[in-house]
């Protein structure tokens, strides 16, 4: 039950975070930089790497806030967002 009331609370966010809230961008941010920097690590050992794609990648977020789809589960949009950036700057 907690997971389906995370992810509703993540949905509302998201489209919040959307339609400009900075208070909801920042909500998502903090809910999720440490998930993403241990996901992050699974594929880098570099700790400034990993920092700086979640920072690029939330600062690609607000400035392409406007053409982003509805995230149903922003946690995996988030999660697989990082994965590709890291993949790209490691290849």
């Amino acid at each position: 039950h907690t997971q389906v009331s995370r992810q509703g609370e993540d949905t509302r966010l998201w489209q919040l975070f959307r339609d400009g809230d900075q208070t909801a961008f920042t909500e998502l941010y903090n809910a999720y930089v440490q998930a993403l920097y241990n996901y992050g690590r699974r594929f880098t050992i570099d700790k400034a790497l990993v920092e700086d794609c979640i920072q690029d990648l939330f600062i690609d977020l607000w400035r392409k806030k406007d053409q982003l789809a509805d995230a149903a589960a922003p946690r995996h949009y988030l999660l697989k967002s990082l994965r590709n950036r890291l993949l790209r700057r490691l290849s």
